[in-house]
């Protein structure tokens, strides 16, 4: 064999070697993938132990910790595949977090609520302990089925915690408090109040659950009310009271025994509202499941009744204090008699219990003088006042801390005069015209006086003592009529014009008729009747057509075509006839000037020849 030959054949046995070789590392990594693949957790492999805290049976509050201890040994491992622990979450507990010491990452599954804690790759022996938390939203059970064992994410087969060699310590239901385990009520004293002042409001919730409680807030809620005061009172733990200078009385860290009571007691100011608004409360403990809506405070204001006679200048105005049912403008504000009672009302100036002058402000244009009314019954108190200007005015009572009713009265000026009407401008219009400006001329108008039109009232604009204009729309001369022209003053005093000015609503005028040519323009004398065409313009359907000034047969054809019969007669002579047109009043006439008829003498007729 030659040395090219030997070479050749040391290589051929060289590439037949790698080739073996690379085939066995291929065999062993397809067998090491398939063990992989197929590996599934057997019943023998991991041992689990769980223990919950609190164990079944026990009655929790609603956001309270529920708490998992899981502790896996391992017997057989799975080989490079990571150990998964599960919990299939049941509803009624939402996950906080883990303590998974030692690198142990634990977290939500995705698109689910359940928890998965991955170990990595593990030995046989013992593992480190996890604990997962949950906080309580409602009553759960939880049980075995919920834990399982896992070789890596494709292990279809787990091993449940409920069969074989693991345990689980404390399984069960977990009950959460509600309302029906408590007894919850509340109410003030006083229950009727006046704005600003106070009542005690008691809420109390009983255990009847006869288990006790844990740690817990309260909160006691008014609308109307603002907080003073509050105290937290219970047999044990009586917790921390807050919420003065808010709606809100709240009491933190209370705890209930099995038959005891907590009292949150609020000393609450009722609210300055615009119309005497109660008092409501609500009591929420939400660990507990209570959400109630307790007993309200009726709040009251002092009403205010306006005992005088007309609201004008120089009249005086009597206010008192009274059992008012219902808002009455310029007369009464809605509220309540006066107590007389310092612990029901005060005044805020006079510190009375029956309301003086100091605890009453007017606010006007002209108050003058303010004294205590007259004639006001027993229990009651106002003030009285003679207003020397026109305007608003308001009546306030001030009693309390803060509490108070308005009533605002308007005060009318001097007397207003009686308007006289002298000439209107125009007097007249064309029935069909357009919207026009009506100027009326007289005495004693004032700036709110106005014009009507058979007593409707225009759009009026004051220009003076003597002289207003008006508005007059176009509808109102649509027709032929003669309406009533009056001016009205408005009270106090004032009163309507008398005798009515006449304003006369016509016909259109008819306008001057104007000729501009005639067909036929000429004829032959001796010719029959004939129709004549007049054309021009301005033409109504009155208008007629003249011969020499007497009228024809005519026959309206539009605005600048008339149509007239002639007769035989007009044209049997030799002659030249005027032609006119003319519409009848109002307005009217007769066109100028005349138009030309020719009557011509007939033509001579062609002789004839009978014979020679």
């Amino acid at each position: 064999m030659t040395m090219m030959a030997l070479t050749r054949k040391r290589h051929r046995g060289l590439h037949l070697w790698l080739l073996a070789a690379g085939l066995l590392l291929v065999g062993a990594a397809a067998t090491s993938l398939s063990r992989s693949a197929v590996y599934a957790i057997s019943e023998g492999d991991v041992q689990l132990a769980v223990v919950q805290s609190p164990a079944g049976g026990a009655t929790v509050q609603v956001g309270s910790t529920v708490t998992f201890d899981i502790t896996p040994v391992v017997t057989n491992a799975p080989v490079n595949i990571p150990l998964f622990v599960e919990f299939l979450t049941p509803s009624g507990l939402s996950y906080s977090g883990s303590n998974a010491p030692g690198g142990i990452n634990c977290g939500l599954i995705a698109a689910t609520d359940d928890i998965r804690c991955d170990f990595g790759n593990v030995v046989p022996g013992p593992l480190v302990q996890i604990t997962l938390s949950f906080s309580v939203t409602a009553s759960v059970t939880t049980n075995a089925t919920q834990f399982r064992v896992r070789a890596g994410a494709a292990d279809g087969g787990p091993d449940l915690a409920s069969t074989g060699d693991d345990t689980y310590t404390g399984a069960g239901v977990l009950s959460v408090f509600s309302s029906s385990d408590f007894i919850s009520a509340g109410s003030g004293s006083p229950s009727t109040v006046f704005e600003g002042s106070t009542t005690t409001y008691t809420a109390t919730i009983e255990n009847t659950s006869g288990v006790t409680t844990g740690p817990f807030s309260g909160a006691l809620t008014f609308t109307n009310g603002i907080v003073t005061g509050v105290t937290c009172t219970t047999a044990g733990t009586n917790g921390a009271a807050a919420g003065t200078g808010s709606p809100t009385a709240t009491c933190t860290g209370s705890a209930l025994a099995p038959t005891e009571t907590l009292a949150i007691t609020a000393t609450v100011a009722a609210a300055n509202s615009a119309g005497g608004a109660d008092i409501t409360a609500a009591l929420s403990v939400l660990g507990l499941g209570i959400a109630a809506t307790l007993s309200g405070v009726t709040v009251q204001e002092v009403g205010l009744d306006s005992t005088g006679g007309t609201l004008a200048v120089g009249t005086p105005i009597n206010v008192c204090t009274a059992t008012v049912p219902a808002d009455a403008p310029d007369d009464a504000a809605a509220g309540s008699a006066q107590p007389n009672n310092g612990l029901l009302l005060i005044g805020q100036s006079s510190l009375n219990a029956l309301l003086q002058v100091a605890d009453f402000q007017v606010v006007g244009p002209g108050v003058g003088a303010i004294i205590a009314a007259t004639g006001c019954g027993a229990n009651q108190s106002g003030v009285r006042f003679t207003p020397s200007a026109g305007g608003s005015y308001s009546v306030t009572a001030l009693y309390n801390t803060g509490g108070s009713n308005v009533l605002t009265l308007t005060v009318g000026g001097a007397p207003n005069p009686l308007p006289a009407t002298a000439s209107i401008a125009p007097s007249t219009a064309s029935v069909g015209g357009p919207q026009f400006v009506l100027t009326v001329t007289g005495s004693n108008f004032v700036a709110s006086s106005v014009v009507n039109w058979n007593g409707v009232p225009l759009v009026t604009t004051f220009a003076s003592a003597g002289s207003l204009t008006a508005v007059v729309p176009a509808p109102n001369i649509a027709a032929i009529t003669v309406a009533n022209v009056t001016v009205t003053n408005p009270a106090p005093g004032g009163g309507t014009s008398s005798p009515a000015l006449s304003f006369t609503v016509s016909a259109a005028p008819n306008p001057m008729p104007s000729t501009s040519t005639l067909a036929p323009s000429t004829a032959s004398a001796g010719s029959p009747q004939f129709v004549l065409t007049v054309a021009g313009s301005n033409f109504v359907g009155a208008s007629v057509v003249n011969w020499n000034g007497v009228p024809l047969v005519t026959t309206f054809g539009s605005v600048i075509s008339l149509t007239a019969i002639a007769p035989a007669a007009n044209v049997s002579a030799v002659t030249v006839a005027n032609v006119t047109v003319t519409s009848p009043a109002p307005g009217g006439g007769t066109s100028s000037p005349a138009l030309s008829f020719t009557v011509s003498a007939a033509p001579n007729p062609i002789p004839t020849v009978s014979s020679l």
